[in-house]
Formats: C-alpha cells, sequence, structure tokens
C-alpha cells in the first residue's frame, strides 16, 4: 500500500520561493495642534492648525533616514515664499496662530476664519521603494482655500528620488504618456479627439497632453496627481491619474516592481 500511495504521489511540488523581505523602517505618528478664536460657532473668527506627519524611529541605511527626515521637515515647514514657517512644527504652528490674532486686532469686524492642515503620510513600502503623500489645505480668508498634494518616493538603499524617466525601458516615455493620457480623458469624462483648452485644460503647453513629475510608486501602480492652476483654473480642481501595473507592462522597468510584468506585444 505503501508503495502504491508513493506512486500516486508524484513528485513533490517546489517550495515557494520566500516573499522579498522589506527592510526595517519604522515610524511613529506626530500630531501638533492649535486653536484659537471663537471655533465653536460657525462663521466665528477661529484659527485652526493641525500638522499631522511620521517621525522616523528606525532606518536602514542612513542616507535614507536624512531624505526621509528632510523631506518631511520641508513639506511641515515649507512656506508659500521658499521660506521656512520656522525651526519646529510647534513654532511653525504659533507663528500662524500669531499672524492670525494680529488680523484680527487690525480688524475684528471681519467675518471669516484661518486654517493651516498639513498631513504628511507614507503611502506606500515595499522592498525597494518608500513613498509619501503630502496634502496641505490652507485659509487665511478670500475666495477660496488654498490646497496642494505632494507625492514622492524614495529608493530605500541610498534615499534617492528616481526621476520618472528612471523608471521606464528605454522608449518607453512615448507610450506612457499615451496610456496616460487615455486614462487622463477617461478620468475626466473626455472623448479621444475632444480638444483640451476647449475642454477647460488651458494650462497644457501647446494644448497638448503631458505628464507631471508629481508622481508616486504605490502599491498597485503609479500615481499622478495635478493641483489646481497646474493644467486648469481652480474651479476645475485636481486631477488623479492611477496607472496599474498591468497597464504599465512593457513600460515601466521590470525591476520596479514584481508585479510589472512582461508586455506580450
Amino acid at each position: 500500500m505503501a508503495v502504491l500511495l508513493a506512486a500516486c504521489s508524484g513528485p513533490a511540488a517546489p517550495p515557494e520561493a520566500p516573499a522579498p523581505a522589506v527592510p526595517e523602517l519604522r515610524w511613529h505618528e506626530r500630531n501638533v495642534e492649535r486653536s484659537e478664536g471663537d471655533c465653536d460657532t460657525s462663521g466665528g473668527r477661529c484659527c485652526t492648525v493641525n500638522y499631522r506627519f511620521p517621525e522616523i524611529d528606525e532606518a536602514p541605511g542612513e542616507a535614507l533616514r536624512r531624505e526621509l527626515e528632510g523631506t518631511i521637515d520641508a513639506m511641515i515647514l515649507g512656506g508659500d515664499d521658499g521660506e521656512r514657517m520656522g525651526e519646529t512644527p510647534e513654532a511653525a504652528a504659533d507663528a500662524f496662530v500669531e499672524a492670525f490674532r494680529d488680523v484680527l486686532q487690525e480688524a475684528p469686524q471681519v467675518p471669516g476664519g484661518w486654517a493651516d492642515e498639513r498631513v504628511v503620510e507614507i503611502v506606500h513600502l515595499d522592498p525597494t521603494w518608500v513613498s509619501l503623500r503630502f496634502s496641505h489645505y490652507e485659509f487665511t480668508g478670500g475666495a477660496h482655500p488654498n490646497t496642494f498634494v505632494q507625492l514622492r518616493t524614495l529608493r530605500l538603499s541610498d534615499g534617492v528620488a528616481p526621476s520618472l524617466d528612471d523608471l521606464l525601458v528605454p522608449g518607453g516615455r512615448s507610450r506612457l504618456d499615451g496610456v496616460a493620457e487615455g486614462r487622463f480623458r477617461e478620468v475626466r469624462g473626455l472623448s479621444a479627439d475632444e480638444d483640451l483648452e476647449a475642454a477647460g485644460f488651458t494650462f497644457f503647453e501647446g494644448d497638448r497632453f503631458a505628464l507631471n513629475d508629481n508622481f508616486a510608486v504605490v502599491d498597485d501602480g503609479l500615481l499622478f496627481h495635478y493641483n489646481p492652476y497646474e493644467i486648469a483654473p481652480y474651479v476645475m480642481g485636481p486631477t488623479e491619474l492611477f496607472l496599474s501595473w498591468q497597464d504599465l507592462a512593457g513600460i515601466v522597468r521590470p525591476d520596479v516592481h514584481p508585479d510589472v510584468g512582461v508586455d506580450a506585444s
């Protein structure tokens, strides 16, 4: 019976290859908050600050740690004029509240409030890449708030941020632009031959679609983000494009992610 069972069982299946280990990267979330004024009344003169970001506890290399910490620091403390808002997140929050107090003292009857919300998240981590998403909402009066999203991917081995072309096979850019334009038109509800400028996207150079460099490697592909005023007026809002690894087969280098696959064409 034992001989018969052995003959029927066939050769043993080879063991599955272990999944690549993700280098050790640990962080905890910090939250800096401030509140000033009448924040309990609708339309009250109120100022709120909320900065939420990861603080790195452990990284697989010093180069990556320095780049991550520098990137997060610039996202949280960078001002619109290129100057730092403060030496620490707490100092930046206090400075924003102090500016609100100055305005409130000069014009106490003017309605409205102020807000500064900055959130940095680690949105992807694999054996090769770590990706950050920075979301910024700011309102200091006026017709509308300002919103901004920045995406950033760093290589774990050395902390270097790759350019888009660094991820592509030779000659892949033209194919990528074609795939991305198709997805852009799908997201924005445009036909294949609809004029971009006539549809409201007036800031594409030469009325031709172009990818920007605001992108990140994420779990299932590449994510791109266009901010308000980048390709269209504020009223058009932001545009986010997602291209899956299947979409990118034969365009992105196979070593970028194990799910890229091979283009059969």
